[in-house]
């Protein structure tokens, strides 16, 4: 039994168990949440790198990944093998400042809409995702504006051209010929 460690960034690795823990008590664990994370790891592979502080003999403190830290230390206890897991560095002078990285790592610089389209737009069925995200409340009596077309959500990929217009009249003429001749167009003000 391996875990999937995916590094599509080609960041450099290592084994887990190099970083050091360095938040303290900052987080409590929450059992259930741990399992969440546990077997999302187990059942979509290992995604999201370590983040971390490089102290000047080279030790690499944790400033984001300290539960994926304790899953993946269980995980290699009940005999899963672990790959090198992908790192990046943050800029600090200081134990300190690194320390104050973990916090601003854990700021929130917004809200999260509980009134979002955006599931519904690619329609995911959040009811069954292991999120943890408290704000999301799934309220199925009020229907969700959906800002794309039906049509559109079901392409991979879209390909297109945009044309610099001078005015509105010509784009208008030139969004009459590209649709005379077949295309599919739009006409966007920026």
């Amino acid at each position: 039994m391996e875990i999937t460690v995916y590094n599509h960034s080609n960041l450099p690795v290592c084994d887990f168990e190099k970083f050091v823990e360095m938040q303290e008590d900052f987080k409590i664990e929450v059992p259930e949440k741990t399992l969440k994370l546990k077997n999302i790891i187990i059942e979509r592979g290992f995604k999201y790198p370590f983040v971390c502080w490089v102290d000047k003999e080279g030790t690499k403190f944790i400033v984001d990944a300290h539960r994926r830290k304790i899953v993946l230390d269980q995980l290699r206890g009940e005999g899963w093998k672990i790959p090198h897991v992908p790192y990046y560095k943050i800029q600090a002078e200081t134990k300190k400042e690194a320390v104050e990285e973990i916090l601003l790592f854990n700021s929130r610089y917004s809200e999260i809409n509980p009134e979002t389209g955006l599931f519904e737009m690619y329609k995911i069925d959040v009811e069954n995702l292991p999120i943890d995200i408290p704000e999301i409340k799934i309220n199925t009596e009020t229907p969700k504006i959906n800002y794309q077309d039906e049509k559109e959500m079901d392409y991979k990929s879209q390909y297109g051209v945009i044309v610099i217009c001078t005015d509105e009249t010509e784009q208008q003429k030139i969004f009459e010929k590209l649709s005379g001749e077949g295309y599919e167009c739009k006409v966007v003000v920026t």
